[in-house]
């Protein structure tokens, strides 16, 4: 009986904040904008931070804008001074299929790093797929914490990116 009120004890803490296995806190993370045609930073996978509302604003832009005549949606609304925002990207791929998207929007504080966990999606190599260049991103923003550095890993469990909080 003693070890059924511990196990109740335990499970009802870990949804509270309080530290269960090395785990000090949670964040809650919001993906704010994805597309698969986003102007990329590069050709190769990145991470970046993005600086401002103004920035915000370039990088969603060319998305906004690939249907002309449409109203276009504005840019996510972000309040810089207590989130930060960060710009995922894949980098040029060559087919259809490539997606990202945010799998849990709890993100794992603990010793000073913030623990991100996004879907990652490629295409199946034996399955036929548009043949067009694509440049799929993902934007979230992670609110301020106490954490220096954030690290993003994928679905399987790897690391994608680690970058270190604005200041």
């Amino acid at each position: 009986m003693v070890w059924v009120l511990a196990f109740a004890a335990l499970v009802a803490c870990a949804g509270r904040g309080v530290p269960v296995h090395g785990v000090s806190q949670y964040v809650a993370a919001r993906p704010l904008w994805t597309s698969a045609r986003c102007a990329t930073v590069g050709a190769d996978r990145s991470a970046n931070w993005v600086a401002g509302p103004g920035a915000l604003a370039e990088y969603v832009r060319p998305a906004l804008g690939q249907f002309p005549g449409i109203l276009q949606p504005a840019p996510p609304a972000v309040d810089f001074a207590r989130e930060w925002v960060l710009r995922v990207d894949m980098g040029l791929r060559p087919t259809a299929g490539y997606a990202l998207a945010l799998a849990n929007e709890r993100a794992e504080v603990s010793d000073g790093m913030a623990t991100l966990w996004i879907e990652w999606s490629e295409p199946h190599p034996e399955h036929l797929q548009a043949q067009m260049l694509t440049q799929p991103c993902l934007i979230l923003a992670v609110p301020h914490g106490a954490y220096h550095t954030l690290r993003v890993l994928d679905q399987k469990g790897r690391e994608r990116f680690r970058a270190e909080v604005p200041h």
